[in-house]
Parts: structure tokens; sequence; C-alpha cells
């Protein structure tokens, strides 16, 4: 099955051919390419890009053009989402550090295998950013300024959605269906980064594009809720977030010490519990014992996708869920937060 992607990774050229650049030294541009993602035989098609004139890509009339670049990626996306299936939410992934295009295709596999092929799940697609992250734990400052490099690009992949958006939805032909996202880690500081550009832009405030937003142990300030900070707003961006955090994830803690003095979101939480957006909820993954992989009970930084009793909370907040629905849930009043196990 095909699945969806999009990436700010260099593009090569070889024997003719347009590839991405999946090495390890990829660079990081500001054009976003389109493609889609066989995740059996874990290969991919790119999309052509738009042509350049006058030493400028030409504007994209959605309109008319279904054929290239973002045009035709955006089109099919949506006659997917326009199909009456009672299953079909959009998933839009961002992965985090020390993560290659091999570690990239590895996550969608797994999204693919938790939640499309879940009957529980509203998912019905995924759709995931890769921005040249090294694959390498010792590049961790090259993967942060990439990542925020990276959260610009985004947001021209958000103004791409809101210009499609307008000359192609309307008001009058909403599919109706979801549209998520999941971020792992750094890829927090590229949604992080993707919200305070669009913040600053003739967007900002547009709409809640998103329903659900997901921040697995993310890496960024645990004051990014706070007033001037970049997500103050969030409520602009989507409907709910859930913040997922452990007290003992070792990747947060490891780096905080050697590479980034920041207190981590994805480590403690937020810096005020009780001063965070109304749509902002937290929940504590410290408790869960159900880690699949020697890795994870020892680190406890990738449990969204080895703990099974974390992969179903956040199926269950995709498909909407109250957040006291989940008997595995206990609300801690003093902290403001979910504590889960």
């Amino acid at each position: 099955m095909e699945q969806f992607f999009f990436t700010n990774r260099s593009i090569i050229t070889d024997n003719g051919a347009e590839k991405v650049d999946t090495s390890h030294s990829a660079g990081a541009t500001m054009n976003l390419r389109f493609g889609f993602l066989n995740l059996e035989t874990e290969s991919y098609r790119l999309l052509p890009d738009v042509a350049i004139k006058n030493g400028n890509y030409q504007d994209v009339d959605y309109l008319t053009d279904k054929t290239q670049g973002s045009a035709a990626w955006f089109h099919q996306l949506y006659a997917d989402m326009l199909k009456d299936d009672k299953k079909n939410d959009t998933l839009v992934f961002i992965h985090g550090f020390q993560c290659g295009f091999d570690c990239f295709i590895q996550n969608m596999q797994h999204l693919q295998k938790a939640y499309v092929e879940n009957d529980d799940s509203n998912i019905a697609r995924i759709v995931g950013f890769t921005w040249p992250s090294n694959n390498n734990i010792l590049q961790y400052r090259a993967d942060r300024a990439d990542a925020r490099y990276a959260g610009e690009a985004f947001a021209r992949g958000w103004y791409k959605l809101l210009q499609f958006f307008s000359q192609v939805v309307g008001t009058d032909k909403r599919c109706g269906n979801g549209i998520h996202l999941l971020a792992h880690s750094l890829g927090g500081q590229v949604f992080e980064q993707m919200v305070h550009s669009v913040s600053k832009g003739p967007y900002a405030g547009i709409g809640q594009v998103f329903n659900e937003i997901i921040l697995a142990a993310p890496d960024v300030q645990h004051d990014t809720f706070e007033k001037g900070k970049p997500l103050y707003r969030i409520n602009d961006f989507c409907e709910r977030l859930h913040v997922y955090t452990h007290k003992s994830d070792d990747a947060l803690r490891i780096s905080k010490y050697t590479k980034n003095f920041e207190s981590r979101l994805g480590k403690n939480g937020p810096v005020s519990p009780f001063n965070i957006p109304n749509n902002v909820h937290v929940v504590d993954c410290t408790k869960i014992s159900d880690q699949q992989t020697g890795r994870e009970k020892l680190i406890d930084h990738w449990y969204y996708k080895n703990s099974a009793t974390v992969i179903k909370d956040i199926g269950q907040v995709l498909n909407g869920a109250d957040e006291d629905q989940n008997p595995q849930r206990t609300y801690m009043a003093n902290q403001n937060k979910y504590l889960l196990k």
C-alpha cells in the first residue's frame, strides 16, 4: 500500500532521473518535494516539480493543475479523503532526532500497522514528512539546526495546503474527515518552528486545520506554552493537543547535560502545568511497563511505538475520545495531568 510523503531533503539526479538524497549527509532545502511511499517494497516515486521560469518557481493554480508537484499530490489526497468511508482520517507524521530515511520508512511501517491496519482506528492513511536528520547520535546540534530549518519548509507546506483549501475545497466541498498530526522527539521542534513561522505571517489564526496533535517525547523547551513562546496560541492550529511525557526519558536527559541544556517538555511536562492552553492535555507515561524492546526499556524515549498501552491511548485520542474515557488513565488534579499505566 502506498502512503504519502513530502520532504525538504535535497534532490539529486541519477542517470537522468530525480531522486531524494537519502544519505545521512543530505542537505536541507526550502523547496518541498512530494511523492508516494510503498511500504511493502520500501520504495518511493517522486512527483515532478513545477517548472522554473525566470529563475523562480511558478505559482501553482490548484484549481486547474492536477499533474505535477504539490497539485497532483493534494488532489490525490483530497480525492481519497472525499470517499464516504467511516474510517477515513489522515495522520501527518514528523520523525525525530537520529532518524535517517530508512528509519523514517520503519516508522511509517509502524504507524501503518498500529493505526491504518487497526480495525478500531479511524486512520486511513499516513502522510510522512522526512527532513534530513543525520542518523548519528553525535550530530545532535546539526540535527537541531536542520529541524528548525525544516520547520520553515513545513510552513511553506502549510501555506500550500491553505491555498489548496481556498482554490479547490472552499466552504462547500469539505470532506468532513479529520487531519491529525504526530511529532516525535526533535520532530516537535520542526512543528514548533512551523507554528512560530506561520504565526508571524499573513495566515496567522487562519483556522484549526488539525483535529488532534500528538507531541510524543517532545524535545522542545518546557515553557513553549507560556506567553510569547511558540505554542502559546496553539488553539489557533488544532482542536486538541496531547503531550506524552516520561520522567525517565534518558534520551532527553542525556542530551540536556551533553548537548542542549534546556529543560524539556517531554521529560517533566510544562513548566507551569496550570497555565497551559485549555485544549492542551498532558499524559505521563512513567508508570507504563509493557515496552517491547530492551532499548526502549532502558531509554524510555520511543514508547509511542513500543508500548501497546501508549499506542492504544494515542489511538483513542485520534478517534476523538474524551479525556476520561480511557480506564488506564488517572487524573492527577494536583499536577493537572493524566497518569497512564
